[in-house]
């Protein structure tokens, strides 16, 4: 497990999979509106648009449960 620090996730987690030449990523996301991704928009989406050769995977999640 490896905790990182940053002032933006996807800039973070690009630069993390960049220096360690990570291939393949694989993100739990809970479902949101298309609004919602709109407005606030998606860490997934910066990330797959810095990491193209990257394989990402992504899980859905369900909020209530844990």
């Amino acid at each position: 497990m490896v905790t990182l620090k940053g002032k933006s996730v996807a800039e973070t987690l690009v630069d993390f999979a960049q220096q360690e030449n990570i291939s393949h990523v694989v993100f739990g996301q809970p479902a949101r509106s298309r609004f919602d991704i709109l407005l606030r928009g998606s860490i997934i989406n910066r990330f797959l648009a810095e990491m193209r050769e990257t394989t990402v995977q992504v899980v859905p999640m369900n909020r209530g449960k844990r």
